[in-house]
């Protein structure tokens, strides 16, 4: 049987960059017999089983929430490190083939062409491939759905960098750092992304970090969840139970954790800048930071068109733009001061 347990409710928030004031909760772990040192997981919302990659697997191990063993799943690409596991709760059109939710995708890159398949879990029938330009991409170890985009988003191990993949022909639409301008190092290694319904951003997970990065699909960063105050470490798998707001993190060391709390990160409209002062980051909440960014918003909106970055307030501090930065959008701000 596997070993469970269970901890506290912790906030998460690192102390460079608060993600939201949302309490993140370990709700149990197991450390499974049937798999060894974890390199990819994926959860299916439609018969709520999770499934991981042991490294060098040829099948992929399914689990029940409890944590029981319940069968496996021939890999379309035996073996192996540089791959992942996705499901959707919508149906899927890949290299032209519509797949229906709950369908498996099997994400590789231990051979060129890095690809993309359709499986059926049931009988680990490929029902539709699509690949991509192995020279763009690096090498990916992770992938996930955006319901919103309508795309892949991989993670790339080699180069620390995500492409936007379009399901159609595997074209690369889009291809960004994970470590944007005013974010702090994050390095991948064994790695994985995926996408919260709840906000439609990118959460990433490294075996070298303790930290789940949070990026927008453009390559935005808006935080990091630091779950090294839970003793979490590993981490190279990441997929998320939408409809529980819930999180499961598969880990290098063997285990697979369940966390609570993943509700998603709303900015308030008037978060202009982190505690810093740095405009290219914000951090959810209203601090001294955002005042300094008002500081350098001073004067009037370029064009006289109201509503420009700053302008939250006429000049007597009440709501509503007046084409203005100046001393009523910083008495405006004073009132907000606090989380998003």
């Amino acid at each position: 049987m596997p070993r469970i347990s269970t901890a506290l409710s912790l906030a998460v928030i690192a102390g460079f960059a608060s993600c939201s004031a949302a309490q993140i909760a370990l709700l149990q772990s197991f450390d499974p017999a049937e798999s060894g040192s974890i390199n990819s997981l994926g959860y299916d919302s439609v018969t709520e089983m999770v499934y991981v990659h042991t490294q060098g697997g040829i099948t992929l191990d399914q689990y029940d929430r409890a944590g029981t063993f319940t069968g496996t799943v021939t890999k379309p690409f035996p073996g192996g490190n540089d791959d992942d596991i996705e499901f959707t709760d919508v149906a899927v059109t890949l290299a032209g083939v519509t797949v229906p939710a709950g369908t498996l995708f099997s994400i590789e890159h231990d051979n060129n062409p890095p690809r993309i398949y359709a499986v059926d879990a049931s009988d680990s029938s490929i029902l539709a491939t699509v690949n991509t330009d192995a020279g763009a991409v690096g090498s990916w170890v992770g992938g996930a759905y955006s319901k919103a985009r309508g795309t892949f988003f991989c993670i790339d191990w080699t180069g620390d960098r995500i492409q936007e993949i379009d399901p159609a022909d595997g074209a690369v639409l889009n291809d960004f750092t994970v470590v944007p301008t005013g974010a702090i190092p994050f390095d991948v290694f064994f790695g994985d992304v995926d996408v919260l319904d709840s906000d439609g951003y990118i959460y990433l997970v490294s075996s070298t970090q303790d930290r789940v990065r949070v990026l927008g699909t453009d390559g935005v960063w808006f935080g990091d969840l630091d779950l090294g105050v839970l003793g979490i470490s590993g981490m190279s798998g990441i997929g998320f139970d939408d409809a529980r707001s819930e999180a499961w993190i598969g880990s290098t060391n063997g285990t697979i954790y369940q966390f609570s709390g993943f509700t998603g990160i709303v900015p308030c409209a008037f978060d202009l800048a982190d505690d810093s002062g740095n405009p290219l980051v914000r951090d959810f909440q209203i601090t001294f930071g955002d005042f300094l960014a008002l500081l350098g918003l001073i004067g009037p909106c370029p064009g006289g068109n109201p509503g420009c970055t700053g302008d939250i307030a006429d000049n007597f501090g009440f709501p509503g733009a007046d084409g203005v930065v100046g001393f009523g959008d910083f008495l405006f701000l004073l009132g907000q001061i606090g989380p998003c």
